[in-house]
């Protein structure tokens, strides 16, 4: 349409364009405390801020709003690239990240105001450090810095998609699986591997 939103795929635009709107008005009248305060989606937060500052020179919608999109859209391609490479081998990597970023629904869907590329990155991103815990034998720092990446996508999946939450249990509890039995068919343990998926069980139980 007019705005640059797509019709009828992208109908939730028009909702996260309001909500957007409405966070940057509450970040003008009462301030920045206010405005982290409202129960939003975060990427909706985030595009607020972009209304904010570009706004006035491009509108609000989604040209405004594209450094997230294109943000987004980069993280998706560059770890469909890494997952590639981690299970198979560079082609594979190129091969893969090459068909993602000309796939014809996720172009169209990475332009509008959606939550969809923010999910998707979050759960690729998810999907690379579960799978790393079984192609690579983990350091003390290489653990530390999986297991906060995991844990930011966590984050990132529950903040946009909260019904996805038992997928993501099954998700870590399958590649758990996977660790023990690697470890079993290699006969030698893994501390450190199994530093981030203990780490997410014991949180989640504690959290449920």
């Amino acid at each position: 349409d007019s705005d640059g939103f797509g019709e009828p795929f992208a109908l939730d635009s028009y909702k996260y364009q309001r909500d957007s709107l409405r966070l940057v008005e509450v970040y003008r009248q009462r301030g920045v405390v206010a405005w982290a305060r409202e129960p939003e989606f975060v990427h909706v937060k985030l595009i607020s801020i972009l209304f904010a500052l570009l706004g006035p020179l491009f509108g609000y919608g989604p040209l405004a709003a594209e450094p997230f999109n294109l943000l987004c859209y980069l993280f998706v391609i560059g770890l469909t690239l890494a997952l590639g490479q981690e299970i198979g081998n560079a082609r594979i990597g190129q091969l893969a990240a090459g068909v993602v970023a000309l796939w014809p629904s996720l172009l169209p869907h990475s332009l509008q105001l959606l939550k969809d590329p923010l999910f998707i990155a979050a759960a690729l991103a998810l999907v690379l450090c579960v799978t790393s815990w079984l192609t690579r034998t983990y350091s003390p720092r290489r653990a530390i810095v999986t297991g906060a990446i995991t844990l930011v996508a966590v984050l990132l999946l529950l903040s946009v998609r909260s019904s996805f939450a038992i997928v993501i249990v099954g998700v870590v509890l399958f590649g758990c699986v996977l660790l023990v039995l690697r470890q079993l068919i290699e006969r030698r343990p893994l501390y450190w591997n199994m530093v981030g998926p203990l780490s997410f069980l014991v949180v989640g139980a504690l959290l449920l």
